[in-house]
C-alpha cells in the first residue's frame, strides 16, 4: 500500500514529504538503493538539505535514463 512505500524510507522523508515525490523515487531504479546513498552523504558532510535533495533528483534521472538506454 501507499502507507507501507511511504513508511520504507523514513530517511528519505527527511528531504520530501509530497507522497507522489517520495512514490517516485522510492518505486524507481534508485528505490533499493536510497536509505544508503542519502546516508552516504549525510555522513560525509555533503551539502545542505537542498544539496542533498539535488543530488537524489540527480541520481534518479540518471538511473531512469540508464535504464531507458538499457544499460
Amino acid at each position: 500500500s501507499e502507507m507501507c512505500i511511504i513508511d520504507r524510507g523514513n530517511i528519505l522523508t527527511h528531504y520530501f514529504t509530497d507522497p507522489l515525490t517520495l512514490r517516485k523515487y522510492q518505486q524507481g531504479p534508485i528505490g533499493p538503493y536510497l536509505e544508503e546513498f542519502i546516508d552516504w552523504f549525510e555522513k560525509r558532510g555533503y551539502g545542505s538539505h537542498c544539496g542533498i535533495r539535488r543530488h537524489i533528483r540527480g541520481a534518479d534521472c540518471f538511473a531512469r535514463w540508464a535504464e531507458k538506454i538499457e544499460i
